[in-house]
């Protein structure tokens, strides 16, 4: 094909838009919707799922986990003893190293800021292969007693606390009442397991005086070494972990089902969102499908109408290959334009979906319009142009342009392109049926969750988050008598109904579980301990998140250091431990992670709390008084009398009149943490459920252009059964059993597919059986119902048809 033939076939295929604008109109607005929703879908795709992580050869780093399935805990972090002997005795990677997330009160150079960061092994960056962007990073033997005295900045703190001053590396900072100095500043957009990090110590582990083994702490991550697969190494940490298991009994009772698994890091980061985006990049896909669909009816009905002129070109001399590519270049010239009409879509919707609050995506402020997104869009413009145009060009291929000549084109049509495009018809029932149904499954899931009882309220209710500094409050009755202190202060604000205080409130990031022993049911040696939930909480938590007492009494200001030690459980707990019975003044005790071990006596039963999130089921908790096992770092809550939000600004001087340098984080309130907790989940079902609206739309559409065309067709026989004595009822019958047909055979279809999809989403549902009748058999009925709308619109058209004017127009 040369240059001038292509130039000229551009040009008539221009000429041809121009002269159809209703025509063009309607194609380019098919095109732009579907194309710029595949186009939006893929960039999140690419960013989250298809891009590399940031690292040197990332599909060599791994995560390594304990699991104790006996005690159904598949993945639980590694204490400081198993780090040690795992360094000392695995021979598969070239490098392990453990983080441990953690809080820091940076002080000096204004007001005091309390950060989000990690303690991380000395090798940590050698592992990723990440250089510094100013400075350097950790040196070897930073991690070792004695040396853990320097810190990395993250760039968004270097910009934002010491705004970009080079010279901050090499100067010392006050972190958590101590000295450090600045060694370097990571690039710009780098992160390490979670975004919003903004320091980096080293973490030091002292072999003379490790953490016992069963306290549990440390994120352990290794990058394989060259021509090592994850399926050898787990071999080996399998030999690993039956030593351990010899050499530790008492920590890996025989029937813990201890093992060490090795999990992706880029499937750690990414596994949890992978079935949702997968499913959200099929569900665009067949909107797509539905509108190539679309638009091949449009064109076989626009060839019907432009038979005789392809007929007179082809008596003219134009040969049949000729006519076809002029058909395709303009069916690519349509698609070329919804492409680059879509794809300015596609940049308003990421611009709008990465300005939305969606903590639970990873990378998400990695979405872009990058080189692969645009060659994305180009290519599914000329595949879509191709597909919308095969059918009409193969049906070209085969016309008789002689036969249609001698006939004016009135029978160009024929059986075949008829069946063709009822055959596309019923292929767009299906697909918007399987959409619709998906959509309908998300819908009824999100709604189910809404409707899930957390256990606690969250209107009303302030939140804010203090970790005291060990430098400054050493000992646990400092912390004590700081959050007391505290807390009375809150309880004296004016609009502050009660106050409270709690290591790990509902939703938040801090979830901690422990073993427990049970008086009345002793566990034989070699057996496990049951591990539950551990809050520890102050007096009046209970009251101020409205998380209501089933039996017993709340915690008081004497349930303290001194008094006899107690502790509260839940609903779960209590059935767990003492079904049938009633647990007040039965005994239970902690067990590890530095815990008092003595027998504490039951003094109430609370309600079941969604801590997790209201999509995870709830494990048992119990709650003692922080008195009697302090923390440093707690949550305080407040119930006020008017919004929540208005009493933000009373917060931090309140903390600054006990300590000046206090920092205070994340102060907000529980409808936030909910809402955002609900976020992806709510923007998911809404992306579904447009598409699903969408796919409704164009498949109505599509009916609806078929059987109008039909009628146009048929108009001469439409006008001949009228003139015969047809009532006009029986033609308006006549067009709706056709249409009824069509949708009851792309319905059947779609249930089938279906059926078959929602068994492999049944992960992502709540609440709702994956055959769900009602949304099967609703949606089934619903695109059944408008289906017939459609139709009935042409088909009363058809029987207002006067005999004389049709037979006379034929």
């Amino acid at each position: 094909m040369t240059t001038a033939n292509l130039l000229r076939d551009l040009r008539f295929a221009g000429r041809m838009m121009r002269k159809s604008p209703g025509f063009t109109t309607a194609v380019l607005l098919c095109l732009a919707l579907s194309i710029g929703a595949n186009t939006a879908v893929f960039s999140l795709l690419n960013a989250i799922l298809l891009r590399d992580l940031p690292y040197r050869e990332p599909e060599r780093i791994q995560m390594v986990w304990n699991q104790f399935l006996g005690q159904d805990l598949p993945k639980l972090e590694l204490s400081d003893l198993e780090f040690l002997d795992l360094r000392d005795q695995v021979k598969s990677f070239t490098h392990i190293v453990a983080s441990r997330p953690s809080l820091f009160n940076l002080t000096g150079d204004g007001e005091p800021d309390l950060v989000v960061g990690a303690r991380v092994s000395a090798d940590l960056f050698r592992l990723l292969g990440v250089q510094a962007a100013v400075g350097r990073t950790f040196l070897a033997d930073e991690d070792q007693p004695g040396r853990g005295d320097v810190v990395i900045l993250s760039h968004a703190l270097y910009e934002r606390r010491f705004g970009s001053d080079p010279s901050v590396v090499g100067r010392k900072v006050t972190i958590n009442g101590k000295p450090f100095t600045v060694i370097g500043v990571t690039p710009r957009h780098f992160y390490f397991r979670r975004k919003g990090r903004d320091l980096w110590m080293p973490l030091v582990i002292d072999r003379a005086a490790p953490s016992p083994r069963d306290q549990r702490y440390l994120e352990v991550y290794a990058r394989l070494k060259p021509g090592v697969t994850p399926e050898q190494a787990k071999t080996e940490l399998a030999d690993v972990a039956r030593q351990f298991a010899r050499a530790n009994a008492e920590a890996y009772p025989a029937d813990s089902g201890y093992g060490l698994t090795l999990n992706s890091y880029t499937e750690e980061i990414v596994g949890a969102v992978r079935p949702s985006l997968q499913l959200l990049g099929a569900a665009v896909g067949l909107v797509l499908l539905i509108a190539c669909a679309n638009i091949s009816n449009l064109l076989l009905a626009r060839a019907s109408a432009r038979g005789r002129e392809v007929a007179l070109r082809a008596a003219l001399g134009a040969d049949r290959a000729g006519l076809i590519r002029q058909f395709l270049t303009e069916s690519l010239l349509l698609a070329l334009c919804g492409g680059a009409l879509g794809l300015l879509l596609t940049t308003w919707c990421v611009k709008v979906v990465t300005k939305l609050e969606l903590t639970q995506i990873p990378r998400l402020d990695e979405v872009s319009m990058d080189g692969r997104v645009l060659a994305f869009t180009l290519a599914v413009s000329l595949l879509t142009g191709i597909a919308f145009s095969l059918m009409p060009a193969l049906q070209l291929s085969r016309t008789d342009f002689h036969q249609a000549l001698r006939e004016g084109g009135k029978s160009s049509a024929g059986v075949k392109r008829r069946l063709a495009r009822q055959l596309l018809v019923v292929l767009e029932v299906a697909v918007a049926l399987l959409v619709m149904v998906s959509a309908g499954m998300m819908i009824q899931s999100y709604r189910h969750l809404q409707r899930v009882d957390a256990g606690f309220k969250t209107d009303n209710i302030l939140t804010l988050e203090l970790n005291l500094p060990a430098a400054k409050y050493p000992e646990p009755r400092q912390w004590t008598l700081f959050f007391n202190q505290l807390l009375e202060r809150f309880r004296s604000l004016p609009g502050v109904i009660q106050a409270g205080a709690i290591n790990a409130v509902p939703l938040g990031v801090v979830q901690i579980t422990g073993e427990v022993a049970v008086e009345s049911a002793p566990q034989e040696s070699g057996q496990l301990n049951p591990t539950v939930g551990w809050r520890k909480s102050s007096p009046g938590y209970f009251q101020t998140m409205g998380i209501g007492l089933l039996q017993g009494r709340d915690f008081t200001a004497h349930d303290d250091e001194r008094s006899e030690p107690v502790v509260i459980v839940d609903q779960s707990s209590a059935r767990r431990f003492w079904p049938d019975q009633n647990p007040i003044g039965e005994r239970l005790r902690l067990i590890g992670q530095g815990a008092p071990e003595e027998w504490r006596s039951v003094v109430g039963v609370a309600r079941d709390v969604k801590h997790e999130g209201l999509e995870v089921a709830s494990r048992e908790q119990i709650y003692i008084p922080y008195p009697q096992y302090p923390h440093s770092f707690m949550y305080l809550v407040m119930h006020t009398s008017t919004d929540a939000a208005a009493m933000a600004p009373q917060v931090r001087p309140a903390v600054l009149g006990i300590d000046k340098d206090q920092s205070v984080f994340r102060v907000e309130t529980m409808d936030e943490k909910m809402s955002r907790s609900m976020a992806w989940r709510r923007a998911y079902t809404t992306m579904l459920g447009t598409l699903a609206l969408v796919a409704l739309v164009l498949a109505l559409v599509g009916v609806y252009g078929v059987m109008a065309f039909s009628v146009a067709q048929r108009t001469r026989e439409i006008g001949i059964r009228l003139a015969l004595g047809a009532e006009r009822r029986t033609v308006v019958q006549l067009i709706l059993r056709q249409a009824l047909w069509l949708a009851g055979i792309g319905i059947g279809i779609g249930l089938v597919a279906a059926l078959g999809l929602l068994r492999l989403i049944s992960s992502l549902l709540y609440g709702v059986a994956a055959t769900d009748p009602k949304i099967l058999i609703g949606g089934s009925l619903l695109l059944t119902a408008l289906a017939l709308l459609a139709s009935y619109l042409p088909a009363r058209r058809a029987s207002r048809v006067d005999p004389l004017v049709a037979l006379r127009n034929e």
